[in-house]
């Protein structure tokens, strides 16, 4: 383990981790210091994941580290991938199947970001 400091307070929403040298983020800051720390990390840019703010949607945007999660070598977005911007979902859907991954996702439904999956 090593740590890494990045000035966001939401560093663990903002990150969808792959592997131990691979990620996901939307935040520039931490994108830069991934990088120096030699990982490989996929920065994109969205808008398209939402927040729930009791049933409705809130006027925030959602985290990709709270939109997905990666199980068994399976990457599961919770919502449809197409619901990304055309740009971002091919470099995600590239960027996981470097790593062999299967991509997972719910076609029809929008990309909601609950926090994270707790598995017990």
């Amino acid at each position: 383990m090593k740590k890494v400091n990045v000035k966001q307070g939401y560093s663990n929403c903002s990150i969808c981790k792959i592997n131990d040298s691979a990620c996901i983020t939307s935040d520039e800051g931490i994108f830069k210091a991934l990088l120096k720390e030699n990982i490989d990390v996929l920065l994109i840019k969205t808008k398209s994941i939402k927040l729930l703010n009791g049933e409705n949607y809130s006027k925030m945007n959602g985290f990709i580290g709270g939109a997905t999660c990666i199980i068994n070598n399976k990457f599961i977005i919770f919502g449809d991938i197409n619901n990304l911007e055309e740009y971002n979902k091919n470099l995600v859907i590239k960027f996981i199947e470097k790593y062999g991954m299967e991509l997972i996702d719910f076609p029809g439904k929008e990309i909601i970001d609950y926090g994270g999956v707790i598995f017990t």
